[in-house]
């Protein structure tokens, strides 16, 4: 099972949030994209601080978060910006509740590090992608390779078992989009937004 946020539900917006020029960048550039129309699914939707944004703009999206706490603030601030409720579900990203190919894209951001068996979310959302769907990716900030710091040191270490890492082979080609220089020979392209 991949890490819970239940007891963080509370404070996370205050620790992780953005800015709302950053909100819009981020909303932009995910738009862009999935392109209109697109059907989309964000893994470890949270709070909604990704999806909440591209809901303000009618964007329909799916979210889902082993974080029940964390689902229901998402929920309450949907409603206190006058939205209709969002698409949400409970879910494991290692053993997603959809059919295969139902996605155009799917999205995560700051969450494969914190999946045991990150693997086997890749490989579920390439599994629920469509042919040629993208899985956009946001892993975090430039860091320096080979760093001192706790963070560089962990985002080294995913770097390295990322690269080690022995696939299955797409049955279809995909895009995996990332902000920064992570190569995950898994079946998708890297691309950069």
């Amino acid at each position: 099972m991949s890490i819970a946020f239940d007891r963080a539900a509370g404070y996370y917006d205050e620790s992780r949030g953005l800015v709302p020029e950053a909100e819009e960048l981020v909303a932009d550039r995910v738009e862009a994209a999935v392109g209109p129309g697109g059907r989309l699914l964000e893994i470890g939707v949270g709070t909604g601080r990704i999806a909440l944004p591209l809901h303000r703009r009618g964007r329909d999206a799916v979210g889902v978060d082993l974080s029940m706490p964390m689902l229901e603030r998402y929920r309450a601030k949907a409603a206190a910006a006058g939205l209709a409720p969002p698409a949400l579900l409970r879910a494991d990203a290692t053993r997603l509740p959809f059919p295969g190919a139902c996605f155009d894209a799917v999205l995560e951001v700051h969450v494969l590090h914190l999946v045991p068996d990150w693997q086997g979310a890749l490989a579920e959302a390439r599994r629920v992608l469509t042919p040629g769907g993208l899985l956009l990716h946001g892993g975090g900030g430039r860091y320096e390779r080979g760093g001192a710091s706790p963070r560089d040191q962990v985002i080294s270490r995913f770097d390295e078992l990322a690269g080690a890492a022995v696939w299955l082979a797409a049955p279809r080609a995909s895009s995996f989009v990332t902000g920064q220089n992570i190569v995950v020979d898994g079946g998708f392209s890297a691309v950069t937004i």
